[in-house]
């Protein structure tokens, strides 16, 4: 195990709850063992006003406020709970426009689904 990955608090944000356990057990397989997760955007920004996040793992195509316009708030919302947490978007979708609005809102890097 690399030093330090038990120790990054982290939070995944995704709708579909076997999405969020898989993610779950491949963040364990790599050392990470704080790890939170909401079933949307709202609860996530709820939970990280609570407590420290370094990481967010952030489903895009989400209801009532989908990835892309969280990360937003992240970055810039004057009551962001954590503006320079690093984020990776997660989404079926991976091309060119989507990646560069995903890098325009902030996010660190871009996962693309099925993840492995």
């Amino acid at each position: 195990m690399t030093a330090g990955l038990d120790s990054i608090q982290t939070l995944i944000v995704d709708d579909n709850r076997q999405m969020r356990h898989l993610l779950r057990e491949m963040l364990r397989g790599l050392g990470l063992r704080k790890v939170e997760e909401a079933g949307d955007a709202i609860e996530a920004l709820e939970l990280m006003r609570t407590m420290p996040i370094d990481l967010v793992l952030l489903d895009w195509a989400m209801q009532p406020l989908d990835g892309l316009e969280c990360a937003r708030m992240l970055r810039s919302a004057a009551d962001s709970p954590n503006p320079f947490c690093s984020i990776i978007m997660i989404s079926g979708h991976a091309n060119r426009g989507r990646v560069r609005e995903a890098r325009d809102a902030g996010v660190n890097s871009f996962l693309v689904k099925p993840v492995s």
